[in-house]
């Protein structure tokens, strides 16, 4: 397999690198924890959007803006990908073993965090164990606490199960081989298995998995 995959847009933004800047002047970086500005600043959100829509406004960043686009509009993305016959012996595990770095990375980023159903997540992490919010919150569209770490659960979980489909042997925890035949006369060899501890990681992978694509669309930066 050969893949290659250019950016979205051209190198050439001077909108955005404006805009970044201010952002990161008044110390909202793009690499900030939010859970823990947060905490130090409860209207952190309604300080960004009131920031940006300022920036948005500057007459400045409007003609940037419009020489961003300009150039955007002239820019063809690449993307090119050969499939291999040995790509596709084992789909699921081509697929992992390409999903699994792709989803630390942005796991890593701390991105943003769709909806996800209480159902999906332990007891504790569920907006019914969280603070309730307050009608003012509810009518500006605040989340609860419980929000981003119910979404890095998920990632978590998703990312475990794809690496023991990316993982050959991942099973091999649950048998135990001996070098005694099964039985007088057979060609096999006697193998415990621990149907329980099997049974339960099964469960957790299929369940993973069922996250993946459930909230497949909800992977984004």
């Amino acid at each position: 397999m050969k893949v290659y995959i250019g950016p979205y847009d051209h190198w050439f933004q001077p909108a955005s690198w404006l805009k970044k800047w201010i952002l990161r002047w008044y110390g909202f970086d793009y690499r900030v924890d939010w859970d823990e500005l947060k905490k130090k600043k409860p209207n952190a959100l309604d300080e960004l959007d009131a920031l940006e829509d300022w920036i948005k406004s500057r007459w400045y960043y409007e003609r940037l803006k419009a020489i961003e686009n300009w150039v955007n509009n002239r820019y063809e993305r690449k993307i090119q990908v050969r499939i291999d016959r040995c790509d596709i012996w084992s789909a699921d595990h081509t697929l992992s073993v390409i999903a699994v770095p792709l989803l630390k990375a942005l796991r890593d980023k701390k991105p943003g965090a769709p909806h996800v159903d209480d159902a999906d997540v332990p007891e504790e992490l569920r907006s019914t164990a969280a603070a309730p919010l307050t009608e003012e919150q509810i009518q500006f569209g605040h989340t609860d606490n419980n929000w981003h770490p119910r979404w890095i659960w998920v990632f978590d979980e998703i990312i475990w199960a794809l690496e023991q489909v990316a993982n050959d042997d991942s099973d091999d925890q649950f048998f135990a081989h001996y070098d005694e035949p099964e039985s007088p006369g057979s060609i096999f060899n006697k193998c415990d298995m621990d149907k329980e501890g099997y049974e339960k990681w099964q469960a957790r992978k299929q369940h993973g998995l069922m996250l993946f694509g459930k909230y497949f669309e909800g992977l984004w930066d």
